[in-house]
């Protein structure tokens, strides 16, 4: 299958099936991070722009639960779990979030 089909595949696979193929490309994104790999100018700009919020307001920033609870309450899509997106975190993994508008608004 060519790189220009895949697009017209994914709406043809069951749920599970696309779930499977976003988690390996999400694995293999990470991968390529770890080794070196760079974000794109969009996601550098991007960081950029978090990052001044951040520095402006400090803050203006949730830990990792109160993130999740957010989601779970509005979040349509979650069905009362933020684990499609976000990975349920143990306690003190990662006491807050600076950059909390990258993953979140709302």
């Amino acid at each position: 299958m060519s790189k220009a089909e895949l697009p017209a595949e994914l709406p043809k696979l069951q749920v599970e099936d696309r779930r499977e193929i976003f988690d390996r490309i999400c694995e293999m994104e990470e991968s390529d991070l770890l080794r070196g790999g760079a974000p794109t100018t969009e996601e550098k700009a991007l960081l950029d722009r978090e990052l001044e919020e951040y520095r402006q307001n400090p803050d203006a920033r949730s830990t990792w639960k109160e993130v999740q609870a957010r989601l779970d309450k509005t979040s349509p899509l979650r069905g009362g779990s933020s684990s499609i997106l976000l990975p349920r975190l143990s306690p003190g993994d990662h006491a807050a979030i600076p950059l909390e508008a990258v993953l979140w608004r709302g």
